[in-house]
Parts: structure tokens; sequence; C-alpha cells
């Protein structure tokens, strides 16, 4: 009897401490998930000007987030920014020089980069028309180039391989391409709902949902 019950409690024991290293197990994998990092506030600004509709494409140097792509101006939010506007005006001065009243910004997406992406960004991207005299400065330190590229063939080139544009940047030129001129621009801006896009990666490709105002629902990444 006496053995007996030794072997039971040790079994219980076993069982008991399978149990509570599961339980340990399952509290570290929720604690992982709980640490996933937020997304860091950025803004961007489509800066259009008309005959033919071109909007500003700049590039970076070969570091940072998103090295050496072609992009909108904008970037991350500071502590003294009013808001998400007040970030694209003050990212599209101090990129390229051009000054922008927040205000006039018209809000024109959100994108939040998937959870499972190592650098993440909550960007709102707004657009504007450039003022008539706009003409961007590069330094050679936070860009390297800029240029006013038609929608259109922007995405040509970038289908043939000669410009670095990653998919978030060519859904809003496939979106732009849509329109003849700023103010037709602008105009489909307003009358978009205000929707927050969650992109999913998934083998080199980037999925969006239907209806948030993107002629497209899928690209190829680059």
């Amino acid at each position: 009897m006496a053995k007996a019950a030794t072997r039971k409690a040790e079994e219980l024991g076993l069982v008991a401490a399978a149990k509570k290293k599961q339980a340990e197990a399952h509290g570290a994998r929720l604690h992982l998930v709980d640490e996933t990092p937020a997304p860091r506030p950025a803004a961007t600004v489509l800066l259009l000007r008309d005959d033919p509709l071109r909007v500003l494409l700049v590039q970076r140097p070969g570091r940072g987030a998103f090295p050496s792509v072609l992009a909108f101006p904008g970037g991350s939010a500071e502590p003294d920014d009013v808001d998400a506007a007040t970030t694209a005006a003050r990212e599209t001065l101090e990129e390229v020089g051009v000054v922008l009243d927040p205000g006039e910004l018209v809000p024109w997406s959100r994108w939040i980069t998937p959870e499972q992406e190592p650098g993440r960004f909550d960007t709102r991207f707004f657009a504007a028309r450039a003022p008539e005299d706009a003409e961007p400065r590069v330094d050679g330190i936070e860009l390297v180039a800029a240029r006013w590229a038609e929608p259109a063939d922007a995405l040509r080139r970038r289908e043939a391989g000669d410009w670095p544009i990653i998919a978030p940047t060519a859904f809003q030129l496939h979106r732009l391409a849509v329109a003849a001129t700023v103010a037709e621009a602008l105009e489909s801006a307003r009358g978009v709902p205000d929707a927050t896009i969650r992109p999913v990666l998934a083998e080199g490709t980037v999925r969006i949902p239907s209806g948030a105002g993107y002629p497209l629902t899928e690209l190829p990444w680059r």
C-alpha cells in the first residue's frame, strides 16, 4: 500500500509539473504577443501639379526603413507635432523645402504595416496641390533624387524594373492614375470613406480589401 501511494503521488507530481510547464509556455506566448511593438505614427504627402497630372517622388539613400526606393515626402511624427497633417507638412519642408499649410492637406488614406514586419508604421497619407513656384530641394543626405512623375509612367517604369517602387506607393499611384487633374484627384479623395488599410503581405504579394477607393486589390511587393 505504501509503495502504491508513493507511486501515485509521484505520478500526480509529474502531471502537475507538466501542466505547470504547459501553462508557463502558454503565458510566454501571450507575453510575446503582448510585446508586439506598436506601429510608429508617420505621415506623407502626395504633392501634385497639373499639365499633365504629376506627383513628386523622392529617393532616399541606401539606409533607413526603405532604402533607395522612390516614395512620397514624409516621415515619422515628432512630439511637438500637433497632428498627422502637421507631421506631413513639417516633413515635406525638411525633406524637399516646400512649404505647405497643414490645414489645406486633404486626407488620402491610412495604412498600417502588418504585424509580422520588423519596422511598423501607422502612416497617414495626404494629398495637396503644390505651390506654383515649388521646386524640390535635394540635399544629398536625406534625399538623393526628386522628380515629378506622371502616375501611369511611374507604374510602367516600376513594372519594367527601372524604378524601385514598393507596393504601398504603387497602390497610391494606381489610384492617382484614374484622375486627369489635381482638382479631380483631390475631389475623389474627399469622396472616399475614411478607412484604415491593413495590408496583408504573403509570398511577395500585398493584398488590400476591396471598397477602399483603389482600382485593384493586390500588387507584387516590388
